[in-house]
């Protein structure tokens, strides 16, 4: 007679989540998520709100689901960023599932194959109960997975500037046993940036001041991080020269490569930009599914979660994205999301097999990830963590201070840290006040 809230990270898990959960509960379930129009969630919201539906499938808004008596709460792949909410309201998915489920004297479940370390340290500490499962569902073989260094010439193809000869080589077999295969680039768009060759100036967000990103399919630059967005001008901003080129790649240039390589296939791309247009995501895996394509080309959203019987390969085309970022969370990322990947291969009948492609290959985050090593992976992060001081041997807080003049914030900045500095905490460093 209790309730349900069960949680996906990605909004492109919301489609296969839902069709599970209606094949077995009919109309006793209810979807939130932000694709669907304010009509729709108002109609769910009602449904919840009035007590029609005992079941909420849907992403880290679902939380605050208007659900009375609950009695479960699941997180599925609890580890993912994307529970956490950076804009105002702030909040993370995970603490209020948590806050919830102690007010309504529920259960939480936490589900992941690569918890989050803060995660995996409370079960270790006997602070969650901690259940293992240490065979795939269907109890098949890992995936052969390969590792490529990049950096050795013997690797690359003189076919093409993007994909090794192995991974070439598999993609072949692939297709001449109508088999299917992923490629995961974590990195929307054509190319990373675009740079003149005669100043060599890149061409960036003027409010962020990050490289804008290069959109082929409609000739646009785009921030990643404000959306700024402008056409590819004709000429260098700076010193008007015509000569612009690209940097790095992105999902749109690896279908144009693909193309190149093998005329006679079909690809399919899944990232936000796809997902911006309604039903988009969903319509994609479909198509996918149901065998309509032979690559699925995409970012962290097709790394987890999906179960294509037919895919026998996954490649990874560059596995350094994301480990030069600037956070402490950087080789956890990576670690999870390759994992998540390589998983995605060999789910059915047939044995799978993964290429990963790095200029790191000895990188511990890569190995581990390879070879699906949790443990191994969490032993090492966990040593790093302990001698710099993070999460989760120490908490973190990050105050942002903000005004309309540089000299007003930094004098608040610094009151604050005066103020905190009078009351004596017990282990508490103070960092700062530095620019964000």
């Amino acid at each position: 007679g209790k309730s349900i809230i069960m949680l996906v990270p990605e909004i492109s898990l919301t489609p296969v989540m839902c069709s599970y959960f209606l094949k077995r509960f009919s109309n006793n379930v209810a979807i939130l998520h932000s694709e669907l129009s304010d009509g729709e969630k108002y109609d769910e919201y009602r449904r919840i709100a009035k007590g029609e539906v005992k079941i909420v499938v849907g992403t880290r808004s679902a939380i605050f689901a208007p659900l009375k008596n609950i009695g479960l709460i699941i997180l599925d792949e609890e580890h993912v960023e994307s529970y956490k909410q950076e804009n105002v309201p702030c909040y993370h998915a995970r603490e209020i599932a948590i806050m919830r489920a102690n007010y309504n004297h529920a259960k939480v479940v936490l589900g992941s194959a690569t918890p989050s370390l803060e995660s995996k340290a409370r079960a270790i500490k006997n602070i969650y109960n901690h259940v293992v499962i240490n065979k795939r569902f269907n109890e098949k073989e890992l995936p052969n997975t390969e590792i490529i260094d990049m950096s050795n010439y013997a690797n690359m193809s003189r076919e093409s500037s993007i994909f090794s000869v192995q991974l070439i080589n598999k993609l072949k077999n692939v297709f001449e046993n109508k088999e299917q295969a992923i490629l995961l680039i974590n990195k929307r768009g054509y190319s990373n940036s675009i740079f003149c060759r005669s100043c060599g100036k890149v061409i960036r967000c003027p409010d962020c001041g990050i490289p804008l990103t290069y959109h082929k399919n409609n000739n646009i630059l785009k921030c990643h991080h404000c959306d700024y967005t402008m056409y590819k001008p004709p000429v260098c901003p700076s010193c008007k020269s015509k000569y612009l080129s690209t940097n790095g790649f992105g999902t749109e240039k690896i279908v144009d490569e693909l193309y190149k390589l093998f005329p006679n296939i079909k690809v399919l791309r899944l990232d936000s930009d796809v997902g911006q247009i309604k039903n988009n995501i969903a319509k994609t895996l479909k198509s996918f599914a149901n065998l309509e394509a032979d690559v699925l080309v995409g970012t962290q959203m097709i790394a987890k979660g999906h179960d294509f019987p037919n895919v026998t390969l996954v490649g990874v085309v560059s596995a350094d994205i994301g480990l030069s970022l600037p956070t402490y969370r950087s080789s956890e990322r990576v670690f999870q999301l390759i994992t998540q990947a390589v998983g995605r291969a060999g789910r059915k009948d047939k044995l799978g097999s993964a290429i990963i492609q790095t200029f790191n290959p000895n990188h511990y985050a890569i190995t581990c990830s390879s070879k699906q090593d949790y443990e191994q992976f969490f032993l090492q992060e966990m040593q790093i963590r302990k001698q710099t001081q993070y999460p989760p041997y120490v908490n973190l807080i990050s105050l942002d201070v903000s005004a309309l003049t540089e000299r007003y914030v930094e004098e608040i900045a610094n009151s604050i840290k005066e103020r905190i500095l009078k009351q004596n905490i017990e282990n508490v460093t103070i960092l700062g006040p530095v620019q964000p």
